[in-house]
């Protein structure tokens, strides 16, 4: 989640914290992590699509949704409706 939150915000902002300049190196440190903690890659999209969500500003930043399979993301999607579907129920 760190590593998603270093995303310049905008084309404008130059560097993050981490001095990343580009997503590109954003997402070769997430390609990173996902292979050094064998971490679940449906898991790990789903926090990609909660980190744009977070700020819509870094929607122009597409490459990280484009490192998984494109057929995952309906279902995690789906997942993710589901869930705010349940909430507004129970209130």
């Amino acid at each position: 989640v760190t590593e998603l939150a270093e995303l310049p915000a905008g084309p404008r902002d130059g560097t993050s914290t981490r001095g990343c300049t580009r997503a590109a190196e954003v997402v070769a440190n997430v390609q990173s992590l996902i292979g050094y903690f064998d971490l679940d890659p449906n898991r790990v999209l789903d926090l990609v699509l909660e980190a744009l969500e977070a700020v819509p500003s870094r929607a122009s930043h597409r490459s990280l949704v484009e490192l998984f399979n494109p057929q995952y993301l309906p279902h995690v999607l789906g997942f993710k409706f589901q869930f705010y579907k349940g909430e507004a129920e129970a209130t």
